[in-house]
């Protein structure tokens, strides 16, 4: 596993600005919550998709079409919540969920080594 430090910079400064979207867009009283929720999701995927290179192709390629599924997603969830006034523990669950799924199915592929 390698890692490019330009991109995972660029990585962490969407993530960081996605994030500060929705702490400025966001209506509801858990601001800061989506905000650093949204962080932590956004680097978790972006840094997989954009930065890391693994020794096997095969291995690499489907991190990252598994990343940017995942991405989308919790993007999706996350300017959900954006827009409703929601309880703390719906949305750590929510994305909590999501995000260790994503771990979960990236771990499976890098330790298959195809």
């Amino acid at each position: 596993m390698k890692i490019n430090f330009i991109l995972f910079l660029i990585a962490i400064a969407i993530s960081s600005l996605l994030a500060y979207a929705l702490y400025g867009y966001s209506v509801s009283e858990n601001r800061f919550l989506l905000c650093a929720g949204g962080f932590v999701c956004f680097a978790t995927t972006l840094i997989l998709a954009l930065s890391v290179k693994f020794s096997l192709p095969r291995t690499t390629f489907n991190i990252r079409a598994v990343s940017i599924v995942f991405f989308v997603l919790l993007l999706i969830s996350n300017f959900t919540f954006l827009f409703v006034v929601f309880f703390s523990p719906a949305y750590i669950l929510t994305n909590g969920i999501l995000i260790l799924l994503f771990i979960l199915i990236a771990y499976l592929i890098y330790r298959a080594k195809q």
